[in-house]
């Protein structure tokens, strides 16, 4: 991976964040609340289009992303960020309402790695971010 390709030079002692793209403040915090009481440093962003730029930015471990946003959606987003190299090995979890559907189907096709679904379930939230994050540094 090109790191010099990432805008924001990141101290190596420095655990890569977990990236959270959700439009709903409410469910930012709250996963932002869990991720950090487990360790783990978090970046967050309101919308699709600035979701990408700080996956650009901050070379996240991890992207837990909303399926379903105004403007970009997951789906679109997802899709603009494996046009990016630099971003194909991150991990992408797709955060949703919806258990099997077609846009869990689609998000897959366009390598996400798996999906927690909403309301939020603490413990197998924590379980699936942990089977598929990266390595701390």
């Amino acid at each position: 991976m090109a790191f010099d390709f990432f805008k924001k030079k990141r101290d190596p002692n420095t655990p890569r964040p977990v990236l959270v793209i959700d439009d709903s403040e409410p469910i930012r915090e709250l996963i932002e609340d869990v991720l950090l009481s487990q360790g783990y440093t978090v970046e967050k962003a309101e919308d699709g289009k600035k979701g990408l730029e700080a996956a650009k930015e901050v070379d996240p471990r991890l992207i837990l992303l909303d399926i379903n946003m105004p403007g970009w959606t997951g789906l679109q987003t997802l899709a603009e960020m494996r046009q990016v190299p630099e971003l194909n090995e991150i991990p992408v979890l797709m955060v949703t309402g919806e258990q099997l559907g077609k846009d869990v189907e689609a998000a897959f096709a366009r390598g996400a790695k798996g999906y927690v679904i909403k309301p939020i379930e603490i413990k197998r939230f924590l379980k699936k971010v942990e089977e598929f994050v990266l390595p701390m540094k």
